[in-house]
């Protein structure tokens, strides 16, 4: 089973309002700090990805049952403002197969999405993301 690898999915947008601001601030509770938080890049990366969740699986060819969610870094290069639309550009940066002793046959996959300002065209955040997604029919063919 190949996977290609990197693949750019296609390009996203989304616009920052002030509610989305709000009820992510009060959801991690932080709604005492003033201002727009860094993390909520990540609302914008998966809100604003041009893929679905469903079209991400369908080109890992997997099921999303089958995987985990991972790490997740965020890196803010400058703050975030509302009522700006953001251009979420994602890709699938790389996938390695792994073989655990107990689990079987999996893939580390990782995900980047970068988030410019769409105006502006000036990168204002990177969200990066690994998933493992366990691959029972490599898992079954190896036993």
């Amino acid at each position: 089973m190949s996977i290609q690898v990197p693949y750019d999915f296609p390009d996203g947008y989304f616009t920052l309002q002030p509610h989305h601001s709000t009820l992510w601030s009060q959801s991690v509770n932080a709604d005492q700090i003033v201002g727009i938080l860094p993390s909520i890049s990540v609302m914008i990366a998966f809100r604003g990805a041009g893929a679905s969740i469903s079209e991400v699986m369908t080109h890992l060819k997997t099921d999303a049952k089958n995987v985990l969610f991972g790490e997740l870094a965020i890196k803010s290069i400058s703050p975030l403002k509302l009522q700006t639309p953001y251009l979420v550009k994602m890709r699938l940066i790389r996938s390695e197969r792994k073989t655990g002793r107990k689990s079987g046959v999996f893939d580390r996959v990782k995900l980047g999405y970068t988030i410019k300002d769409a105006e502006a065209g000036l990168e204002v955040s990177l969200v990066n993301q690994t998933w493992i997604i366990r691959r029972f029919e490599e898992t079954n063919l190896a036993a």
